[in-house]
């Protein structure tokens, strides 16, 4: 609904509603007003037959009395009327109707007079001039002429009002223009600056009232929004420059990158040939000096055997230290072989039981009665290269045996399992390791231990750092010096029903 309807429909409710209320009011007070007349015109009849039948009722003139009561027949409206002696006898009456003989005294009860449903019921005494009661007047008049009066009052209050009610329509008609007016064009305003989002446009004002108010905020408005916009438009303006800058400079960014990605792809194949090149340097050049090392520690072999006689002591000496020097170097060769074989040479991965490969390698160990070793939870069946896992077990389970330097050593091996990683571990109570050497103890040919206390090559934590990172684990120590240590080091879990048996079978057999 539009406004200037409301505004129609707001002062038409309302002037109806009051006019209503009016109407009804007028009518209620017409129909009391009208009541009391009647009561007023009835009682006046009443003390006028009194009046007239003073003389009849005490000369005991009936006959008289009976027509004054006649007399009545001028007003219409009285239908029947009585009169009473002061002792109770019924001295005459009158009914309009002829036919009707019948008396029509109603009871009121102590009241003068009474309103029925269709009847005016009143008593009126009749004086002497002596001021003695000598008898009472009931008159009874119908309620025609109230009903009649208070119709024709409605009649006349439904046309008036009526008349009222179109005249208050054309006028609010008009007159709501006053208030409607100037909010209709500032909805017109508002929808032109939604629609083309032009806020340089201004409503009019036209008064200075409320409605003058609302179009000058809303002019303010405008204005507070025209002046965002314009700084928005500056700011996208500036932030579309600077983003053409960064992508500018991001452009030649990525450039720069991409040379240098290149270059380090360069890079990388170059350190990975000059590294596949350095190992099989390694390895040729360790496989090669095998063959004149062991025909040295032959030939000092033989020397000692044989011609140990015709040296004196100090030539013994030198003679032994060449054969124990050629079997170090020989054990460095053999290491260095080893490790560079990591990673160069592969071997078919099949499931190996764990439990079964660190039994294996303790009944090889040279294990001392003191020092005991304990699978604490069984172990698990995993899939790996059976040689490389046995490397690492074997390592770290010599170096805690090899180290041991309490009388009742205790050696656990065990392990944790995560989602995708299982964590195995190795402790022991030996001598523990300082915390500035847990990385420089698994850097190749590092040793704690001097070679004169402890023969070590010191290459055994380096094949195992090696063989769990090639494997996408990881391998650390913790340790709490003089109180032993626990090597830990990760494997990932694989799924056994993945395996392929066959394969496996045929490497066995192999």
């Amino acid at each position: 609904m539009k406004i200037r309807h409301k505004l129609t429909a707001i002062i038409m409710l309302t002037s109806v509603t009051a006019l209503l209320l009016g109407l009804i009011a007028f009518i209620t007070w017409e129909y009391f007003d009208l009541k009391n007349q009647m009561v007023f015109n009835l009682l006046t009849h009443a003390s006028i037959v009194a009046d007239n039948s003073k003389a009849a009722v005490a000369f005991d003139d009936a006959k008289g009395a009976k027509s004054i009561l006649n007399a009545l027949h001028a007003s219409p409206s009285i239908i029947h009327a009585h009169i009473i002696k002061a002792d109770g006898n019924s001295f005459a009456n009158y009914n309009r109707d002829a036919n009707d003989q019948s008396i029509h005294i109603l009871d009121l009860r102590g009241k003068n007079y009474a309103f029925t449903q269709d009847s005016l019921n009143l008593k009126h005494n009749i004086v002497d001039p002596d001021g003695e009661n000598i008898g009472t007047i009931y008159l009874q008049a119908e309620l025609k002429e109230l009903y009649s009066g208070i119709t024709r009052t409605a009649y006349i209050g439904l046309v008036i009002a009526s008349i009222v009610i179109c005249v208050t329509y054309l006028l609010s008609s008009r007159l709501q223009k006053i208030i409607s007016g100037p909010i209709l064009k500032l909805a017109v305003v508002a929808k032109d600056v939604s629609d083309k989002k032009d806020y340089s446009v201004r409503a009019i004002k036209h008064t200075e009232d409320e409605v003058g108010q609302l179009i000058e905020a809303f002019n303010e408005m405008l204005y507070e929004i025209q002046q965002r916009d314009i700084e928005l438009r500056e700011i996208n303006e500036k932030l579309e420059i600077r983003v053409k800058e960064r992508t500018a400079d991001l452009v030649v960014v990525n450039q720069q990158l991409e040379e240098l990605n290149t270059e380090l792809k360069t890079t990388i194949s170059k350190l990975t040939a000059a590294n596949r090149d350095l190992s099989d340097f390694a390895h040729v050049a360790a496989h090669d000096l095998k063959a004149p090392l062991r025909a040295i520690g032959s030939l000092a072999g033989i020397m000692h055997e044989d011609y140990s006689d015709y040296l004196d002591e100090q030539g013994k000496n030198y003679l032994k230290m060449l054969i124990q020097r050629t079997e170090r170097m020989s054990e460095l060769i053999n290491a260095i072989l080893r490790y560079s074989e990591i990673g160069r040479l592969s071997s078919e991965k099949e499931v190996v039981d764990l439990n079964k490969t660190i039994k294996e390698i303790t009944d090889n160990l040279a294990v001392p009665p003191n020092v005991k070793i304990t699978i604490e939870d069984k172990l698990p069946t995993i899939v790996a290269e059976r040689e490389k896992i046995t490397q690492i077990f074997r390592n770290l389970i010599g170096n805690a045996v090899r180290y041991m330097d309490k009388p009742n050593g205790d050696i656990k091996v065990g392990f944790k399992k995560s989602e995708d990683f299982w964590t195995f571990y190795v402790s022991d109570n030996g001598p523990g390791i300082q915390e500035k050497y847990f990385d420089k103890i698994f850097t190749i040919f590092q040793s704690l231990k001097r070679r004169d206390e402890l023969e070590s090559i010191g290459i055994g934590l380096s094949i195992v750092k090696k063989i769990v990172e090639l494997y996408g684990g990881k391998v650390w120590v913790e340790s709490n010096f003089g109180n032993g240590s626990t090597f830990y080091f990760t494997w990932p879990i694989n799924n056994l029903e993945n395996i392929n048996y066959e394969k496996l079978k045929t490497y066995s057999v192999s």
